[in-house]
C-alpha cells in the first residue's frame, strides 16, 4: 500500500504567507532594557529577563501570545504585565486552584518593582469547570485571557476548555495569553486550538478539523507506521514559492532539507513546522541554554516480593483483583497495577451491589458520549440539571433513570486500600534518611510513608496537615509530595534529590515535574531524579514519554533541552517484552 501525500490546499498558501519575524541577540538585549525601563517602579529593583520582555513586546503588538516558556522563566510576571502593555479594562488570569495562595504572594512581591495590574480577576480553571461558573465568562465579559499553564486548557471535551472556547468564538476580538513550558504532550491537537485563540488569522495550523488531522498524521507520533502521511506540500511552507503548479511540484534541488526529504520525510515536516511556527508573529519560546547544574536521571528496578506477584498474576491472568473483584478493562488494569506496584489496591467499602454499579457505569458511558457533542452542556452536573427539567433528549438516558433513585447510595460506598507489603514503604523510608523529595500520586501511599517516616506529606493544594505551603518545607528533611498538587508551578530549588514511585506516560508531566527542583536558583552541583520500575506498565510509560517527548522536541519551538532527552539519563533496556505472550506479573524489561 503507497504512503499517503498531505495534499496542497489553500490554507498552505494562507499559512505560507503569515510574515516572518526573526530577532537578533542585539534586538533582544536592547528590547529587554527598553521594557524594563517602561514598566518597572521608579523604586524597583528588578530586571526583566529577555523572554519576558520579549514575550510582553509581542503581546503588544499582536494583541496575544502563544508562549512556549520553560519553568522558572517568569510566566507569574508576564501575566501580570499583560493588562498593561494591552490596556485591557477587564482582564481575567486562569491558574491552577493550588496556587492561588502562591500568586497572591508573588503579587505583593512584584508590586514593588512593577506596575502590575491591580485590576486583574484571577480564577482558577477548577473553578471555571465547576457548575456555578457556567455563567462566569458572559456576566465578566473579559477583554483578556490569559492563562498561566495553558496545557491546562488542552482537552476541548474538559468543561473549562469548552467554555473558554464557546466564549472565544463568541467574542473573537478577545485578546488571548497562553503560556506554558509544556504545551503539548503528545500531539499538535493538544495546541491547536491555543494558537488559535492567540493569533487568530495569522495561526500557522489549518483552520479545518479535517486538515488538521491530516498535519497530525505527517507530525504526530504513530504506533502504526500505516497510518504516517507523507508531508507533501507542506514543503511549501520552507520554500514559500507559491506559484509552482501545485499538481506538478518537486523538490527544490537547492533546499537544504532536499536530502531529509528524500531520507526521511517524516523529520523534514517536522523540521519545516518546526520552523513556520517558531517565525510566527505572537509566538515565542525560551533561548536559553542548558542549567549550569545537572540533571541526573536514573531507574531502579525492584524485585516484588510474593505476595505482590501472587496478586499481579491473578490480575494478569484472571482479569480480578486480589479480592476476586472483576477487572472491565484495561484502564482498570493499569490503575490496579500501579498500585499492586507500590504494596495496596483499592476496594470499594462496602462492595456495592450490581444493580447500582451496572447502571451507574451505563450512566457514566451514555454521559461522556452527550457531552463530547454538546455546544451548551460542559459537565456532569449541568447534564443532570438538563434532564431533570426535560430539556435532554436522548433515546440511551434510561440509565440516569434507573441510577437516579439510588444515586444516594454511593455516598455511603467509599474507596478504601487494602495492603498487601510493605516493601515499597522500606525501601522508600531507606532513600529518605537524606532531604529530598517522594513524588506519588496515591494518596494512601503517601499518608502511609509519611506516617512510617514521621515526614511531612503535602497534598491538596500544597499544603501538609498544618496547612503549611510546600514552598515553606523545611530542605534539611525529606518530604512526600502529590505529584497532581505540587509538580506544576512550585518553586522547589530548596531541594536536589528526587524520587518518583509511579512513572507517568506523558511527556509534559515529566518536564513540569523535574523542573520543580532543576530550574534557575538550584545551587547544588547536581539534581537526581530516581525512577522506581516494578512492573511492565512503569517501563511502557517511560518509554513512552521518552518518545513523545522526541515528537515534541522535533516540532515545538523552545524545546531543545527537554530534560529527559538532555539530561545524564542511566536507563534500564528497551521493551521487548511487551509484546510477551507470557503473565507479565514482575517482569522487567532487561531480563
Amino acid at each position: 500500500m503507497s504512503q499517503l501525500t498531505l495534499p496542497y490546499t489553500p490554507e498552505i498558501s494562507r499559512i505560507a504567507a503569515i510574515p516572518r519575524r526573526v530577532y537578533t541577540a542585539a534586538e533582544i538585549e536592547n528590547n529587554r532594557v527598553q521594557m524594563t525601563r517602561i514598566l518597572k517602579r521608579p523604586a524597583g529593583s528588578q530586571q526583566l529577563f529577555a523572554i519576558q520582555a520579549l514575550a510582553l513586546t509581542e503581546i503588544g503588538i499582536n494583541r496575544g501570545l502563544f508562549g512556549n516558556i520553560r519553568v522558572g522563566d517568569g510566566k507569574t510576571l508576564i501575566g501580570l504585565l499583560a493588562p498593561v502593555v494591552t490596556q485591557a479594562k477587564r482582564p481575567l488570569l486562569l491558574i491552577r486552584a493550588n496556587l492561588k495562595d502562591k500568586t497572591r504572594r508573588d503579587t505583593l512581591t512584584y508590586s514593588v518593582h512593577w506596575n502590575v495590574a491591580k485590576w486583574i480577576r484571577v480564577e482558577s480553571y477548577d473553578m471555571l469547570g465547576r457548575k456555578q461558573a457556567a455563567e462566569m465568562l458572559d456576566q465578566y465579559r473579559p477583554d483578556l485571557i490569559i492563562a498561566d499553564e495553558a496545557h491546562r486548557l488542552r482537552n476541548l471535551k474538559a468543561a473549562c476548555t469548552r467554555r473558554v472556547d464557546r466564549y472565544m468564538r463568541e467574542y473573537p476580538s478577545t485578546m488571548f495569553v497562553g503560556m506554558s513550558g509544556t504545551m503539548t504532550s503528545k500531539s499538535l491537537e493538544d495546541y491547536a486550538h491555543l494558537l488559535r485563540w492567540s493569533l487568530g488569522q495569522n495561526a500557522p495550523i489549518p483552520k479545518a478539523s479535517g486538515e488538521l488531522m491530516q498535519w497530525c498524521d505527517v507530525l504526530d507520533n504513530h504506533g502504526n507506521p500505516a497510518k504516517r502521511m507523507h508531508p507533501g506540500a507542506m514543503v511549501y511552507l520552507d520554500i514559500g514559492d507559491l506559484d509552482v503548479d501545485p499538481s506538478k511540484w518537486r523538490y527544490p534541488e537547492k533546499s537544504e532539507l532536499n536530502r531529509q526529504w528524500n531520507t526521511n520525510p517524516t523529520a523534514a515536516g517536522r523540521a519545516v513546522y518546526r520552523k513556520r511556527l517558531e517565525e510566527t508573529p505572537g509566538v515565542v519560546f525560551s533561548r536559553e541554554t542548558k542549567l549550569d547544574c545537572p540533571l541526573i536521571i536514573t531507574t531502579e528496578k525492584v524485585d516484588l516480593e510474593t505476595p505482590l506477584i501472587q496478586a499481579f498474576r491473578t490480575l494478569r491472568n484472571d482479569w480480578r483483583t486480589p479480592d476476586d473483584w472483576p477487572i472491565s478493562d484495561g484502564l482498570a488494569m493499569r490503575r490496579h497495577a500501579y498500585e499492586l506496584a507500590l504494596g495496596f489496591y483499592s476496594v470499594w467499602s462496602p462492595r456495592p451491589p450490581d444493580w447500582w454499579i451496572e447502571p451507574r457505569k451505563a450512566w457514566c458511558s451514555e454521559c461522556r458520549a452527550i457531552l463530547s457533542h454538546s455546544k451548551s452542556i460542559d459537565s456532569e452536573s449541568q447534564l443532570i440539571d438538563h434532564i431533570n427539567s426535560g430539556n435532554v433528549r436522548s433515546l440511551y438516558l434510561d440509565p440516569w433513570s434507573h441510577v437516579k433513585d439510588h444515586w444516594k447510595l454511593g455516598r455511603h460506598y467509599r474507596i478504601e486500600p487494602r495492603w498487601l507489603s510493605n516493601q515499597l514503604i522500606e525501601w522508600c523510608a531507606g532513600w529518605m534518611s537524606r532531604p529530598g523529595i517522594v513524588w506519588t500520586e496515591h494518596v494512601a501511599f503517601a499518608e502511609r510513608l509519611a506516617y512510617h517516616v514521621g515526614a511531612q506529606y503535602y497534598g491538596r493544594e500544597g499544603k501538609n496537615s498544618a496547612g503549611t505551603p510546600i514552598e515553606a518545607a523545611d530542605p534539611t528533611r525529606a518530604i512526600v509530595a502529590s505529584r497532581p498538587s505540587n509538580g506544576e508551578g512550585r518553586n522547589l530549588q530548596m531541594y536536589s534529590r528526587n524520587l518518583v514511585v509511579a512513572i507517568p506516560a506523558n511527556a509534559q508531566i515529566c518536564e513540569q515535574l523535574f523542573g520543580r527542583t532543576h530550574r534557575p536558583g538550584q545551587r547544588a552541583h547536581e539534581v537526581t531524579a530516581k525512577l522506581l520500575l516494578s512492573c511492565i506498565e512503569h517501563h511502557l510509560s517511560l518509554e513512552a514519554s521518552l518518545a513523545y517527548s522526541k515528537v515534541i522536541q522535533a516540532t515545538m519551538p523552545g524545546t531543545d533541552n527537554l530534560k529527559l532527552l538532555t539530561s545524564d539519563c542511566v536507563f534500564h533496556g528497551t521493551s521487548e517484552l511487551a509484546n510477551s505472550t507470557e503473565p507479565q506479573w514482575q517482569k522487567t524489561l532487561d531480563e
